[in-house]
């Protein structure tokens, strides 16, 4: 005979599939199934009834209910993947219209010191020859970084005659993009071929 521990076990691990296993059993049973057509002493039939009626329902209901918590939690972990993923691409095209638009506000002069640092990969600084970029943009020490050039850093200009000239200039300043300000333009510029929302125009700065 089995033993009477295992009803209390089964009603401990899960008391609604014991139930519903135990209906389906009497279901089986009221079928009358080919077990109960072979002749055996009634302490092996009811060992046999046992597990045919009441212990393989209850393992076939327990292993449908891992099955549909299983497809429940990929669900739900999908569903909250996607609401994330969502999110994220309403914030990031959020924060690009905003980069966007500070940009669309710049002066030609600005837009295109922002522009040749994005071409020259942020590398090479843009060189301020005749204090162009004081009063603007340039002086934004949030935006930029800014450092006084070597006043051994020569230049040539042209003359009247079509000749160039070497300058020395002292009191010249250089100046590069802040790391992160240019890693988020760069992405603007790489993720929708523009830092405007409309198409500039860009001026001679210059520097070659």
């Amino acid at each position: 005979m089995l033993d009477s521990s295992l009803f209390k076990k089964l009603a401990e691990e899960g008391p609604i599939k014991l139930v519903v296993s135990v209906i389906i059993g009497l279901l089986l049973y009221r079928m009358k199934g080919p077990m109960r057509l072979l002749k055996k002493s009634p302490t092996l039939e009811f060992s046999i009834n046992i597990t045919v009626y009441i212990l393989i329902p209850y393992l076939a209901c327990y292993l449908l209910y891992i099955i549909f918590i299983k497809i429940r939690d990929k669900i739900e972990v999908q569903y909250i993947k996607n609401v994330e993923q969502t999110k994220e691409i309403e914030e990031n095209n959020k924060r690009i219209d905003e980069v966007k638009s500070q940009i669309d506000r710049l002066k030609p002069f600005e837009y295109s010191v922002v522009m040749y640092l994005l071409k020259k990969e942020n590398k090479y600084p843009y060189i301020d020859y005749g204090s162009k970029g004081h009063g603007t943009i340039l002086d934004n020490e949030m935006l930029f970084d800014k450092s006084e050039c070597d006043s051994t850093i020569s230049r040539a200009f042209p003359t009247t005659d079509g000749r160039k000239i070497d300058l020395y200039l002292s009191g010249t300043y250089q100046y590069l993009l802040k790391q992160n300000v240019y890693n988020d333009l760069k992405y603007v510029l790489t993720k929708t071929g523009s830092i405007s929302h409309f198409k500039r125009e860009e001026i001679d700065l210059n520097q070659e």
